[in-house]
């Protein structure tokens, strides 16, 4: 049985397939005259939601995912009104199964059940599996977690493939969450308790604005600007490949899970030295280089503007002279001997100095780290 912890208001669930497979594929070839069967047979979404809803929750015919809901109901784990949420794969069964699920949770009288399917979390291409699926299921899973709030979340890992499963771990275990699974033939519910992470937190602010960026991206990115300093520590969080003889980047599943435990951390204030907040009214108008046609550009002062505005440790934004015609994502980063920014819009970037009350390298580098997180929290600049 679970150890003691505060009842979860919100449950992320994976999901398998062994609600149809062996479960109601079975039943249809056993029992061929069974109403459930037949619903599965058809296909038929809105019959096998009303089957289920007869049967009791702990019956194995139910699957994994409901076996294991109606087991944390019955423990107190999970409060009975919980929000349910469901990470489901990018498959045909996969939709259907989390449909059936969302229908059945419904009509038990559940007030909020949402389905949400995870691109390339899908069986017929390793590679996307590998390089899309599970890092993208790990971004969904963080991103659910921190917006219903950590305290009262909990994971349920039951269902899926092993990888799913093992993604739902670390998940909880990087940003404090319990996780939990109940195997098919225990009655028991198996707890995993929150861990902490070991890597080093330094790393993650002093390469944040290419976990923003590599994360911001379900596509690879160019790897140009970030292979010059590499750390081999780097290695088991980021993948590398060549495409068209150019090297890309892309976050593994654990390396979407390390960003979006040290962002949570960082944005709790549990590291980064952050400097003194600059007062309004010692914040200063931009700067625009007027040389150019996009330096002319109203949209362009009025994102600097607000930046100066919104981040409490900026006093002033300058443009710079250097233009480029790269595409991507508006982000900030930091320089040789200062905070430099780039703004993406149309295909071209004007890229801009950004003044602040930092007077170290290290306060440097977690005024960037809260640059980009305030960029994430903005409408993106289309590339």
């Amino acid at each position: 049985m679970p150890g003691r912890q505060a009842t979860a208001t919100t449950l992320v669930s994976t999901v398998g397939t062994s609600l149809f497979f062996p479960n109601l594929s079975s039943l249809a070839r056993n029992e061929p005259s069974s109403a459930l069967g037949r619903a599965f047979v058809a296909r038929d979404r809105d019959s096998m939601v009303r089957e289920l809803a007869k049967l009791d929750a702990e019956d194995r015919t139910c699957g994994a995912e409901i076996n294991s809901i109606a087991s944390l109901w019955r423990q107190g784990v999970v409060a009975r009104d919980a929000d349910l949420f469901f990470c489901h794969s990018a498959t045909e069964d996969g939709r259907l199964i989390a449909h059936v699920l969302e229908g059945y949770f419904v009509r038990i009288g559940v007030p909020r059940v949402e389905a949400r399917e995870i691109p390339g979390l899908q069986d017929e291409d390793p590679r996307i599996f590998r390089r899309q699926g599970l890092r993208l299921l790990a971004r969904e899973m963080c991103s659910m977690l921190r917006q219903c709030g950590l305290t009262r979340c909990a994971i349920n890992a039951t269902g899926g493939y092993k990888a799913q499963v093992a993604i739902g771990v670390q998940v909880g275990q990087g940003l404090g969450v319990p996780v939990y699974y109940k195997h098919e033939r225990f009655d028991d519910i198996i707890s995993f308790p929150p861990m902490p992470v070991s890597l080093d937190p330094c790393m993650w602010l002093e390469r944040s604005p290419m976990f923003f960026e590599l994360s911001r991206s379900a596509e690879p990115v160019p790897g140009a600007a970030y292979l010059a300093e590499w750390d081999e520590r780097l290695d088991a969080l980021v993948q590398r490949f060549a495409v068209g003889g150019k090297e890309f980047l892309g976050l593994t599943a654990t390396g979407q899970i390390f960003h979006d435990t040290f962002r949570e951390r960082f944005r709790q204030g549990h590291s980064g030295p952050l400097p003194k907040v600059v007062p309004m009214a010692e914040k200063l108008p931009p700067q625009v280089v007027r040389s150019g046609r996009r330096g002319d550009r109203l949209d362009v002062e009025a994102f600097l503007w607000r930046v100066t505005r919104e981040v409490p440790w900026v006093r002033r934004c300058i443009t710079l002279d250097e233009e480029s015609d790269v595409g991507g994502w508006t982000s900030f980063r930091l320089g040789s001997s200062r905070i430099e920014g780039v703004l993406r819009t149309g295909g071209s970037a004007v890229e801009f100095e950004v003044t602040t009350s930092a007077t170290s390298r290290e306060e440097m580098l977690a005024v960037v780290a809260k640059l980009n997180e305030w960029l994430d929290s903005t409408p993106r600049q289309p590339a």
